[in-house]
């Protein structure tokens, strides 16, 4: 386990041990972070997306500026099989697009995509 990864709360340890060899996390904004889980598909994004959002809520970081009072994510998940016509955007739009419809749902939630998103990818 590489050093920076020994210094993380016990529960994103667990989280990272159902990690894949091919499954990516970086920071995609100033907030928002992508996960690519190659092979994998609605279903098990939304398993994961769970698994993340469930992860950060049992770490009970304090924050007072929301109602439940802790650090929680909102997560929008999204899978497509890449055809020839597409782009990454479709994809990232996709995801985009259910992370905003949590975050109107009132956030700490994981969203994954409608039919009028999934028109959209192609």
């Amino acid at each position: 386990m590489p050093a920076l990864a020994t210094k993380l709360p016990a529960s994103l340890h667990r989280l990272a041990d159902h990690a894949r060899r091919s499954d990516f996390a970086a920071r995609y904004g100033g907030e928002e972070f992508a996960v690519l889980l190659r092979g994998a598909d609605v279903a098990a994004a939304l398993q994961v997306a769970e698994r993340l959002c469930r992860g950060v809520e049992n770490l009970l970081m304090a924050h007072a500026g929301v109602p439940w009072g802790f650090v929680s994510i909102s997560v929008g998940a999204a899978s497509v099989l890449p055809m020839e016509q597409d782009s990454p955007q479709d994809l990232t739009e996709c995801a985009d697009a259910a992370l905003y419809q949590a975050k109107r749902q009132g956030r700490n939630r994981v969203v994954g995509p409608t039919s009028a998103t999934l028109s959209q990818v192609g």
